[in-house]
């Protein structure tokens, strides 16, 4: 019988702390998280959370922290010719805040036979505090170096042997989508062939 009894006890505090944990208002914007003088503060229409140092609620002392999921992503395999100014992320979703965009290039089709010349470059443009930028070069790490910049993705006559990527950290007033654009510059025998990975990502 007392062990019976422990048994419906355990069942009642089992069932108990499910309830609370599932009517607990913790993902409401407004809901905050005590611990001393911070708050803390989950907000579900932005996917931030927010801390408060010393219960201020000043902008300069909040911290948000998002899962770093990808805003917008951009794939675009077999591209033969540049690419006008497109967009990445509308002004609409890349709300003001810092992000980072990342790009990874390849070399795809046929390989050149001839790269005396031939390659791809990506540019971003995007709006700051200090006004827009029209045509920002994106630096990439290349093929031929592991630590030196480059400003474009060269073709090569294998096809493994071309690559490029990169990332860039931007600061977007909002006010203006953040986009994107290629140059493009053929093989010297043959077309060339790239394939163009886009993903932007709020961070701050």
């Amino acid at each position: 019988m007392k062990r019976f009894k422990n048994e419906i006890v355990g069942a009642f505090v089992i069932a108990v702390l499910v309830v609370a944990l599932v009517f607990a208002p913790v993902h409401t914007p407004t809901r905050a998280q005590n611990q001393g003088s911070a708050q803390l503060q989950f907000n579900v229409t932005t996917g931030q959370f927010h801390g408060f140092a010393g219960g201020s609620t000043s902008t300069d002392m909040i911290l948000d922290i998002q899962g770093g999921y990808p805003n917008m992503i951009v794939n675009l395999p077999a591209q033969g010719a540049s690419i006008t100014t497109a967009t990445l992320c509308p002004a609409a979703t890349c709300t003001a805040g810092l992000y980072e965009v990342s790009t990874a290039l390849s070399q795809g089709g046929t390989a050149c036979s001839n790269v005396t010349a031939g390659g791809v470059a990506v540019t971003l443009a995007y709006t700051d505090l200090s006004g827009a930028h029209a045509a920002q070069a994106f630096p990439l790490i290349t093929q031929g170096s592991s630590t030196a910049l480059a400003a474009s993705m060269l073709f090569t006559t294998t096809l493994a042997n071309s690559w490029g990527s990169g990332k860039f950290v931007i600061w977007t007033t909002g006010v203006a989508a953040i986009q994107y654009a290629t140059t493009f510059t053929a093989c010297t025998t043959g077309t060339g062939i790239y394939n163009l990975n886009l993903a932007v990502k709020r961070i701050g």
